[in-house]
């Protein structure tokens, strides 16, 4: 029966430490294509390069916490646990900065769209985004259009 749950404990360890690495690897690879697409973004003279940089900064930082959710898995000691507590504590507090920043920054582009003539506003807001639609709703600000 200990040869059973030695091989179960093995086998879950093994899972957790390869699923930890394709987390950390897919958070390495979406952090390395938005700093990408924002400095080209940056050289074409589009807006809102700073928006969808910390929004890709916080997708980032909460995939990578939920590898450090995982690491407690197979964490062995109290020590373990209590530093990976400490690093999940740090992260979501800069999860939460993120956030924030976010908001003001959309208030901050809805504001500036808003002060722009009628004709100029259309003109000013990036094509293909997909952005146009949701972010009026989340800040509860409406048009005469949307109600």
């Amino acid at each position: 029966m200990q040869t059973v749950y030695d091989n179960l404990e093995a086998a879950v360890e093994w899972i957790v430490k390869y699923a930890i690495l394709l987390i950390d690897f897919i958070g390495m690879a979406v952090l390395l294509y938005t700093v990408v697409h924002v400095l080209i973004s940056s050289l074409l003279k589009k807006r809102r390069q700073r928006l969808e940089l910390v929004e890709g900064i916080s997708f980032v930082l909460e995939l990578i916490m939920g590898g450090e959710l995982l690491r407690t898995i197979v964490a062995r000691e109290w020590s373990e646990l209590l530093i990976l507590g400490a690093i999940i504590l740090i992260r979501a507090a800069l999860s939460l900065l993120i956030h924030w920043e976010i908001r003001e920054e959309r208030r901050h582009s809805e504001a500036a769209q808003a002060s722009l003539p009628s004709g100029e506003a259309g003109a000013q807001t990036p094509t293909g985004s997909g952005e146009s639609g949701g972010e009026s709703g989340e800040s509860g600000g409406e048009t005469a259009s949307e109600t």
